[in-house]
């Protein structure tokens, strides 16, 4: 993983994932622990754009594909039910241009997604073995 700006997130490309550095204290050299939000992937980077702005090389794109971050409740009413909400695809109110300039992120490699995704694979197979194979009971 790499920590880098606003503007550096403009310029990589679709597919890249991302969480926002939330730490008001954070700065570029700090040696030290932070806290994320969200985990995003960027997919709005259009290379028919004739302006080329919205290109990787003209730094903007315009939505992201928001989860554990933004969760979009329009039209619904939620409970501390079983009411589950499954829109964590919603891009429509995204773009670079939502975050600040001097704001940082985290931006994930290969190996990072792996790990993620083969820890919420473990998360399936506890939820489908009701905790079963768990740490102290495998």
């Amino acid at each position: 993983m790499k920590i880098v700006t606003r503007n550096a997130l403009g310029h990589l490309p679709n597919g890249t994932v991302f969480s926002r550095i939330v730490d008001k204290y954070f700065y570029e050299g700090y040696n030290g622990d932070f806290s994320i939000n969200g985990l995003n992937i960027i997919r709005g980077h259009n290379d028919q754009d004739p302006h080329n702005f919205f290109t990787e090389e003209g730094g903007h794109f315009q939505c992201i594909n928001h989860m554990l971050e933004y969760v979009s409740t329009y039209n619904k009413q939620i409970d501390d039910t079983d009411n589950y909400i499954d829109e964590w695809d919603d891009t429509d109110d995204a773009a670079d241009y939502d975050y600040d300039e001097n704001e940082y992120f985290v931006v994930y490699n290969k190996s990072d997604i792996l790990t993620i995704i083969n820890n919420l694979t473990l998360a399936l197979k506890l939820l489908e073995n009701k905790g079963k194979y768990g740490r102290f009971n495998e």
